[in-house]
């Protein structure tokens, strides 16, 4: 019993040396992430008309007609955002890349609620977009984005939103993952770092860090990292890599630290990366 309570006391005190030793700490912080799409170099974009993909999923003509005019409005979206663009001139013609667009699905479907005492409409818009070299006529990229809108249970059918009232407000969603594919954008992240309060050459990578210096806090990071081996420069190095929108360093660092400590952190950091890689595309 005394052996038993002895071992007690000795993981106590490990647990609060380790806890005074290491604290996660977390800041709010938004970076600019590169675009998604290499252009190139180019300096002016347009974007040509969208159309209703000739074997897209409709709900009947309604749903083409309606299909038509989302296709429509995505374009004035992008057309109006790319206007204010300090990345790219938007030009009607003869610009060095085009966007172009279908949209591949518009379903609409109304069904009973689970207690069956109502009525639900949801609608569902998939569009399949190209960006193109003008000039040599080499697609960059063709990706598509989906998104949905459900509306609330009514008693009676005749009462349901219209299909594109529902959806509409959502469609300026799709022309964002189609910019960020064309322009840098703002990423707002929650970031954990590991701060070592025993450690003064972490202090000072923190201190960076906390004073918004992420290059240099990152940098620290790293050479400590390679000077030292410890994970949690390392772990931080791969953060702040995130951060500033470099996402693929990111990934071959915590990858190393996986593979190194099998430390769940690392692939932690692993799996939030590669969801921001694809999250644009799937919203």
């Amino acid at each position: 019993m005394r052996r038993l309570s002895a071992v007690l006391i000795l993981v106590s005190i490990l647990c609060l040396l380790s806890s005074c030793a290491t604290i996660n700490s977390s800041k709010t912080v938004s970076g600019v992430h590169p675009a998604n799409v290499d252009l190139n170099g180019a300096k002016t974009i347009t974007v040509m008309p969208f159309t209703v993909d000739s074997k897209a999923q409709l709900s009947g003509q309604t749903g083409a007609a309606e299909a038509q005019t989302a296709a429509d409005y995505i374009r004035e979206c992008l057309i109006a955002e790319l206007e204010k663009s300090k990345n790219l001139k938007y030009k009607t013609s003869g610009a060095d890349v085009a966007i172009s667009g279908r949209i591949t699905k518009y379903i609409v479907e109304t069904e009973k609620t689970g207690t069956g005492s109502g009525f639900i409409r949801s609608v569902v818009a998939a569009v399949e977009y190209d960006i193109q070299n003008t000039k040599s006529s080499t697609i960059l990229a063709k990706n598509n984005t989906s998104i949905s809108a459900e509306s609330k249970a009514y008693a009676a059918a005749k009462r349901l939103p219209a299909a594109y009232t529902l959806i509409e407000p959502k469609l300026p969603r799709i022309s964002t993952v189609i910019l960020q594919d064309v322009q840098p954008y703002t990423i707002v992240n929650r970031i954990s770092l590991i701060k070592v309060k025993r450690n003064r050459a972490m202090r000072r990578a923190y201190k960076l860090f906390a004073e918004g210096r992420y290059s240099d806090s990152m940098q620290s990071y790293l050479e400590i990292y390679k000077n030292t081996n410890l994970f949690e420069a390392g772990y931080n190095a791969a953060r702040l890599m995130q951060i500033k929108g470099d996402l693929e360093s990111a990934k071959r660092l915590s990858t190393e630290l996986f593979t190194k400590f099998k430390d769940t952190r690392a692939a932690n950091v692993l799996h939030e990366i590669e969801n921001q890689q694809k999250f644009v595309k799937t919203e």
